[in-house]
């Protein structure tokens, strides 16, 4: 893999960078299905600004391989946070008409949820997205996955053998794991998404009998991959499968990655257009270039370690394909960003957590 994954435990802030990107790295030459007016219009409007949770070498490597394809394209600017950093970001400059971004892109399907009830999100079907599942992208043509993720189950090689080792979600709920397993907390909203994702198969019985197994709730995938490593901890449920790939197959750690048959959710991590971006011909550059085959895989398979939904790209070295596996959409993204905060309280009274 070209300077390995880019993938780094999730850091908090924001974090403005600047890139200095060769600008005639190859000639250029128009991609297939690219409207010639799109390149026409970012031509002259020659910039992009690209905010993302994304990691940030994961973002300059892609913006590098996005400048090697367009080269009259400046990307010097893009913006890195997470969280309630990048929500606080982007809103304030809503608020101050001083809208820098032109492309958004998270983890966070809630602000994605905020900005298109506020309108704050352009309508754009890119020609890629026919490419993608319907559970992959917005009904309303606002949004398309930009990455795959899933929730898994990981477990240290080295403790747990053989027929001990845990297969479904539910394997969890016997005698042998009390007091070893990791979760994520609330914050994280990946409980909730397990919880409303999968509601017809871990009823709140499951989430009960969980934690009665004195499963240990935590903020980071990264704490929980120590714990697990060092034997501290045997297993991590509810996992994004992401770390699976950095910690067992990138670092050679003695864990194995469980996606249970009875389903595993996708977490959201959409690309969308902000509406009212500077450079609308630019983003929508960006967009179709993010969106195809040769970007999916230079993010997803090359860069981050991490699937992609189009079933013609292939998945990162040693991962199943994503196809091989029963993945579950929410029934509408929409509705669970409604329904968080319900699950939310509801989680944190099973677990006894403030909220």
């Amino acid at each position: 893999m070209k300077n390995g994954p880019a993938f780094r435990s999730r850091m908090s802030g924001v974090l403005v960078v600047g890139l200095t990107l060769a600008a005639g790295l190859t000639a250029w030459s128009p991609a297939w299905g690219v409207d010639p007016a799109i390149i026409e219009g970012a031509k002259k409007e020659g910039k992009l600004v690209w905010y993302s949770s994304a990691p940030r070498e994961a973002m300059v490597q892609f913006l590098a391989a996005f400048k090697k394809k367009y080269p009259f394209m400046d990307v010097s600017q893009l913006v890195r946070a997470v969280g309630s950093d990048l929500r606080n970001k982007i809103f304030a400059e809503l608020e101050a008409g001083a809208l820098q971004a032109d492309v958004l892109h998270a983890t966070d399907y809630p602000l994605f949820s905020e900005l298109k009830a506020k309108g704050e999100l352009m309508r754009y079907v890119s020609p890629e997205a026919a490419a993608y599942p319907a559970g992959a992208r917005d009904p309303d043509g606002i949004w398309v996955l930009m990455r795959t993720i899933v929730l898994s189950i990981i477990y240290n090689t080295d403790s747990v053998k053989g027929a001990d080792a845990p297969q479904h979600w539910k394997d969890l709920l016997k005698p042998r794991w009390r007091g070893k397993i990791a979760t994520y907390d609330h914050i994280t909203q990946l409980p909730q998404l397990m919880m409303y994702t999968l509601k017809g198969v871990l009823d709140r019985d499951y989430w009960v009998k969980l934690a009665a197994q004195r499963a240990r709730p935590m903020r980071g995938g990264a704490v929980m991959m120590k714990d697990v490593i060092s034997g501290e901890l045997d297993v991590a449920t509810h996992v994004l499968s992401l770390f699976y790939y950095e910690f067992g197959i990138q670092r050679g750690a003695p864990l194995k990655a469980v996606f249970p048959p009875e389903g595993v959710p996708v977490v959201a991590a959409p690309v969308g257009i902000l509406a009212k971006a500077k450079r609308p011909h630019a983003a929508k550059l960006f967009m179709d270039y993010a969106l195809s085959r040769e970007g999916q895989t230079e993010f997803n398979t090359k860069i981050l370690g991490a699937w992609s939904s189009r079933p013609d790209v292939e998945p990162p070295q040693k991962m199943p394909r994503l196809q091989s596996l029963n993945v579950v959409y929410p029934d509408s993204w929409d509705r669970f960003a409604k329904e968080l905060p319900k699950l939310t309280e509801e989680f944190a009274k099973i677990f006894g957590m403030a909220r």
